[in-house]
């Protein structure tokens, strides 16, 4: 399926935060009296040491979301090994049979069986940004008092804004839309990130979207707005409605697992 580059798009947004957002780092500062228990996540970007939101982080949670959504249409349990194409012998041969085969989700994000189509960069932050720290006490739920030995503190980030861009190869529209969705999920805070979710941390606002799409080939589409470039269509589209607009017409109801394969032009 990735023999023949048919199509790209390029998906940027901003993430801002609207609660705290607590990714830890895996870093164990036990042995330092001064360090708190648990601190958010940090790489260095021009230099300096700055909060950032993983790629993989990112696309796990739209995952798990995703699947959550379209389970009644085919998606497969992971968690459960209920898999749309077991990794044994009697997977098919083809990347083509093994992709119409596999469920919507797995069409999207890949599995043991076939490569994603859709890759998360790590979202680097790009404002000034704010770190708060709290302390907290694990509860007896016996008794309901407070557990002995049983405090912690960590920090977190506040006031922040990130920069993410989602990148899709030889997609298909419903690709599109379903990432519009769930983008709408993390607007709505059905969808959050990192840690601490059960206390309110993780509720982010997507803001300021926008779709580069290319269709390589030669032919004509001025009709749907896409500019020719050498060997290329292109064109680009601002803000969540409009982009909604080219794919208002999927229906995720008629999605399933060993569907047809939609190459639409959106």
């Amino acid at each position: 399926m990735f023999g023949k580059l048919k199509n790209e798009a390029i998906l940027t947004f901003d993430i801002v935060t609207q609660s705290p957002l607590y990714i830890r780092e895996g870093t164990d500062n036990s042995l330092d009296p001064s360090a708190v228990d648990g601190k958010y996540m940090t790489t260095y970007k021009d230099g300096k040491l700055e909060p950032f939101i993983p790629g993989t982080s990112l696309k796990g949670a739209f995952r798990s979301r995703a699947e959550r959504v379209l389970r009644n249409n085919g998606a497969c349990d992971i968690i459960n090994r209920h898999e749309c194409i077991p990794n044994n012998k009697l997977k098919p041969r083809t990347g083509q049979e093994r992709y119409k085969k596999s469920c919507p989700i797995c069409r999207l994000f890949g599995s043991n069986v076939i490569k994603s189509r859709v890759s998360f960069s790590d979202a680097y932050v790009f404002n000034e940004y704010k770190v708060g720290q709290r302390t907290c006490v694990a509860i007896d739920r016996i008794t309901g008092s407070a557990k002995g030995s049983a405090l912690y503190s960590f920090e977190y980030i506040e006031d922040a804004v990130f920069k993410e861009k989602i990148a899709l190869q030889n997609f298909e529209p419903y690709q599109i839309k379903l990432l519009l969705y769930l983008i709408e999920e993390m607007n709505e805070g059905f969808l959050t990130l990192g840690g601490l979710t059960s206390k309110g941390f993780g509720c982010v606002k997507a803001e300021n979207l926008e779709l580069k799409i290319k269709q390589y080939g030669k032919d004509d589409l001025s009709s749907k707005n896409y500019e020719f470039k050498d060997y290329y269509n292109a064109k680009n589209v601002k803000g969540f409605d409009e982009i909604s607009k080219l794919v208002s017409y999927v229906d995720f109801t008629k999605l399933k697992r060993d569907g047809d394969i939609d190459e639409q032009t959106i």
